[in-house]
């Protein structure tokens, strides 16, 4: 994924309110350095359903993982696109689009790095 497409994607997600403020990447700082792959809904399924098994109960992360399994459960997408983006100032976050890279259908927000 080019990353003129990545910042469109992302900044289309933020608009319909798929993630709020607390997203570190900064749209407006320069180009983004982006990362995508295809990955199988139900791998990932497979992997965080784990994961979420071994969560302590006051995990940071507990709740997003818990969203993420339940979002990979009830999706009818087989296919995937994740995708990394990073700005220059080193501020990380990770998205999951449709198969077509036509939308970012979920925030994996258990990654963000703020720099």
């Amino acid at each position: 994924m080019d990353p003129e497409r990545a910042s469109s994607l992302i900044q289309e997600a933020f608009e319909r309110g798929l993630y709020g403020p607390k997203v570190s990447l900064r749209l407006d700082h320069g180009p983004i350095a982006v990362q995508s792959h295809p990955v199988r809904r139900e791998r990932l399924l497979g992997t965080y359903a784990r994961r979420l098994k071994g969560l302590e109960p006051d995990s940071p992360i507990l709740d997003v993982t818990r969203r993420l399994v339940e979002f990979l459960s009830q999706s009818q997408d087989e296919n995937l696109v994740m995708f990394s983006a990073q700005d220059p100032a080193g501020n990380y976050e990770m998205f999951l689009a449709d198969a077509s890279g036509r939308q970012v259908v979920f925030w994996m927000s258990m990654f963000s790095r703020s720099a």
